[in-house]
């Protein structure tokens, strides 16, 4: 049976990987949330005054591949991280650096893609708000880790799905507890002049990559360990 960390553990470990890189974590989602105002003020603007729903598209399409990008920028540097490897804002070395890293980006895109794609569809048979909250639902209980998978092991959505599905089993109870309490950081985050964010959305995917690491068996160590990681 899968073991899940313990919640305030993985919390811990994210608030610590945090506090030891905010330069670069904190600079990544500051990053990200200004160029997510950017884009909606954008597509605002369209909308008032062309009113076309192609180019409002097209903007969603820029977003969801920033989103993508820094996913797994964050992604590939929680996992350095919490396995102990050295990283810090002079010697980290981005993902999109390395090899295999358009395959990577492009098994990511798919997944957004048919993800979207099979939710959009299903919106119009079901009521779409219903829908929403369903597939968000079943993302969170059985393939929360494909983008993980993918990163850190190279696989294909579909093979990552399956690997994810296999990952949570047995932990599902766990998973809605910890994504509950991770929504409820981020929620404080936005409230708090959306600064916020700038903390709570690094801790909250290193606290994820933490428990990744935990549920694929290859990370038992306790949180003392990462005082191996640098500032």
């Amino acid at each position: 049976m899968n073991q899940f960390p313990p919640i305030n553990e993985s919390l811990q470990a994210g608030w610590d990987g945090y506090k030891k890189n905010f330069m670069l974590l904190g600079g990544l989602a500051l990053g990200y949330i200004a160029f997510a105002v950017l884009m909606s003020f954008l597509i605002g603007v369209v909308t008032l005054t062309l009113g076309s729903i192609a180019q409002t598209l097209l903007i969603d399409i820029v977003i969801i591949i920033v989103g993508i990008v820094l996913e797994a920028e964050y992604i590939h540097f929680g996992l350095q991280y919490i396995k102990g490897e050295a990283v810090s804002f002079k010697t980290w070395k981005p993902l999109f650096k390395e090899s295999g890293y358009k395959t990577i980006f492009m098994q990511l895109l798919i997944g957004s893609i048919i993800l979207f794609i099979g939710t959009f569809i299903l919106s119009i048979l079901i009521f779409g708000s219903l829908l929403n909250l369903i597939a968000t639902i079943l993302i969170v209980l059985y393939i929360p880790f494909y983008p993980f998978l993918i990163v850190d092991k190279k696989m294909n959505f579909m093979d990552a799905c399956k690997k994810s599905m296999l990952m949570t089993k047995g932990v599902k109870g766990q998973l809605i507890l910890f994504f509950i309490l991770l929504a409820a950081l981020n929620i404080l985050g936005a409230i708090a002049l959306v600064v916020g964010l700038v903390v709570t959305i690094p801790v909250s995917l290193l606290a994820m990559v933490y428990v990744y690491s935990h549920l694929i068996g290859e990370e038992d160590m306790p949180v003392e360990v990462m005082e191996a990681a640098t500032i």
